[in-house]
């Protein structure tokens, strides 16, 4: 999809209006990222999945067999 948008100047600020047809929410969170030859990357900012209050599982079952077989390996 290819839209032409243009900047304004808001007091300080400039500012681009995004059109309904990209059916952004509002008070959506942008990371906005600047490439080296000027594109605008718009990323929608998501919650840390790794924060502090988020319980997440690291164990490795399939890693944990694999040690479990060269163990036995070594031993035999």
């Amino acid at each position: 999809m290819l839209i032409e948008i243009k900047s304004k100047k808001i007091g300080n600020s400039i500012s681009l209006t995004l059109p309904k047809s990209l059916k952004i929410d509002v008070d959506q969170v942008f990371v906005v990222t600047k490439m080296h030859n000027g594109a605008l990357i718009l990323t929608p900012k998501i919650e840390n999945p790794y924060g502090a209050d988020k319980q997440v599982d690291m164990r490795d079952p399939e890693g944990d067999y694999f040690e479990e077989q060269s163990i036995q390996d070594w031993q035999d």
